[in-house]
């Protein structure tokens, strides 16, 4: 039985994986923003602007790894790129720092309470990111060499390498002095106090006695005239 449907082209299934993307990506903007505003003294367009600055670190960051491990590894395993490759990858690399650098110089603008959250999920994703390259690659590297002696090619040790010590530059990039003031064992982040109670209003169907019901009337003392 044919199920194909002949409306489902593929413009429109791009068009339907570019709208669940875009909403994919909105709702993790939301999510950031809910933690970052729990901070004291953090504003809705500050967050805004260091959550556009971190992913956009990011971007230059990826743009740069694309660019930067290839280059490395033809050099490692002996292979030779024509002149227009090597000049495409460094205008990649090229780009890719200047957005880095144009973004870190921004973020750095930004007030502390609004871009603690924000960084804190940039610093330990890369940190993530550099511990399981590094764990994974040797594990790789010494499994490899354990099991398969015979079968392996000259420059197998090449990609593995690379992203080794990939992953070191990653986790040694995120690592942060003792003591230092963006340590975060050392400032813990402070959240916003708890809004004070309000007095609950009286319903409408209760009202307050008159005043005059209230208050006693004096007696009136006569004083008899003496005859």
């Amino acid at each position: 039985m044919d199920l194909t449907f002949p409306f489902l082209s593929t413009g429109l299934l791009n068009l339907v994986y570019g709208i669940v993307a875009t909403v994919g990506v909105l709702e993790l903007l939301t999510l950031g923003f809910i933690p970052a505003l729990l901070q004291r003294d953090a504003t809705p367009k500050a967050v805004g602007k260091a959550i556009y600055c971190y992913l956009m670190q990011m971007f230059g960051i990826l743009l740069m790894t694309l660019s930067g491990l290839p280059a490395v590894g033809s050099v490692l395993a002996g292979l030779s790129y024509s002149s227009s490759v090597y000049l495409a990858l460094l205008i990649i690399f090229t780009l890719g720092g200047l957005i880095f650098l144009w973004h870190e110089n921004v973020s750095h603008a930004i007030d502390e309470a609004s871009r603690a959250v924000p960084f804190a999920i940039y610093y330990y994703t890369f940190k993530t990111i550099g511990f399981v390259l590094m764990s994974t690659t040797l594990l790789f590297l010494i499994l490899t060499m354990l099991l398969h002696q015979i079968e392996l090619e000259p420059t197998w040790w090449v990609s593995p390498t690379i992203f080794f010590f990939y992953g070191g530059l990653l986790s040694w990039s995120t690592r942060w002095p003792y003591g230092h003031h963006l340590n975060f064992e050392n400032s813990p982040l402070s959240l916003r106090p708890p809004p004070p109670p309000q007095p609950r209003p009286l319903p409408a169907s209760v009202s307050l006695p008159a005043l005059s019901m209230t208050m006693k009337k004096p007696k009136m003392v006569q004083k008899k005239r003496s005859s």
